[in-house]
């Protein structure tokens, strides 16, 4: 699919229907007419736009250091998807930006979140299409803000998960923690490997070299190095969760089994009384006046002090 889009003179970014200068042509999951339809129109390598349709492609960079259209940056972004077992993780995808002169295009196998977000903020940071070094490095920036996003989900669902341990008795918290430390794997390959696109863009001798625009490229090389940061400590975080989720769930296991096991050993108590009660052996006070009351107020003193007992000694 191929949308074009242009900036108003307010900054505001909208859809148009068809190509004009200076625009923004996002691609996405192109067709084979497609990607022959944009080789042919922009002169553009085909390996540009395909390489996103490998999801394992690396980060990286093409024609920045040499005074030649088109340049590529290719980089990693998050995206959120259901794994076999039905818990949300995260993955990462390869995202292009393609500068080919008089147009801007970025190419992805799927929506990225974060495009709908830059669409949105347009009016406020009034970041046009006409300024092609601005407009790719905003767009990076709102890529590394996507990290720093996922991750403060991954830190609010591990608290989540703290609370839950309490009570847990089952699977389902391994489960989650697998996902979470997934997602973090693959955090930490895409983080790694957009640092050195980051830093080639910052030594290009063609691109990115006015002030403002060389702040913004300092902004995005912090926001990564940001969501590097809190990957590292979300990780060790993780990976100490995973003994102390074993121990949690495994004391939950036995207190469970201290319970059963105490009012197992109440609820015999009866059986054994009526049990005796129950033979033919002469015992005391079997011809007593409401005798089998007498009993069952024996009964339950009995089991009342074995409780106690119990509670007192911490069995339940």
């Amino acid at each position: 699919m191929i949308e074009y889009y242009a900036s108003t003179e307010t900054g505001k970014i909208e859809k148009i229907t068809e190509y004009g200068d200076l625009c923004w042509i996002n691609v996405t999951a192109p067709s084979v007419d497609e990607v022959d339809e944009l080789v042919g129109k922009y002169a553009i390598p085909r390996d540009y736009i395909t390489a996103v349709l490998d999801d394992q492609e690396n980060s990286r960079t093409e024609g920045l250091s040499q005074n030649a259209v088109p340049d590529l940056v290719l980089m990693q972004y998050p995206h959120r998807i259901r794994n076999s077992l039905g818990y949300l993780e995260y993955q990462t995808f390869p995202f292009s930006i393609i500068l080919a002169g008089d147009a801007i295009i970025t190419v992805s196998n799927s929506t990225p979140d974060f495009i709908n977000d830059f669409i949105s903020d347009s009016p406020v940071h009034k970041i046009k299409t006409t300024t092609p070094d601005q407009f790719t490095l905003k767009l990076l920036w709102y890529l590394s803000q996507n990290f720093v996003f996922a991750l403060n989900t991954i830190i609010q669902e591990t608290e989540n998960l703290e609370k839950s341990l309490a009570k847990a008795t089952k699977n389902e918290q391994y489960y989650q923690m697998m996902s979470m430390q997934k997602s973090l794997v693959y955090f930490d390959a895409a983080l790694k490997k957009n640092n050195p696109v980051l830093q080639s863009m910052a030594d290009s001798n063609e691109h990115f070299k006015q002030k403002k625009i060389d702040d913004l490229l300092t902004d995005v090389l912090i926001e990564n190095q940001q969501a590097e940061t809190m990957t590292m400590i979300q990780t060790k975080i993780l990976d100490n969760y995973g003994e102390m989720v074993s121990s949690v769930i495994s004391n939950n296991l036995n207190i469970i089994m201290k319970v059963l096991t105490s009012m197992t050993i109440i609820l015999t108590i009866p059986t054994i009384i009526g049990g005796m009660y129950g033979m033919n052996v002469p015992l005391p006070g079997v011809n007593m006046p409401f005798s089998f009351w007498w009993l069952q107020l024996l009964t339950l003193i009995i089991c009342l002090l074995t409780a106690y007992y119990l509670k007192k000694n911490d069995y339940f």
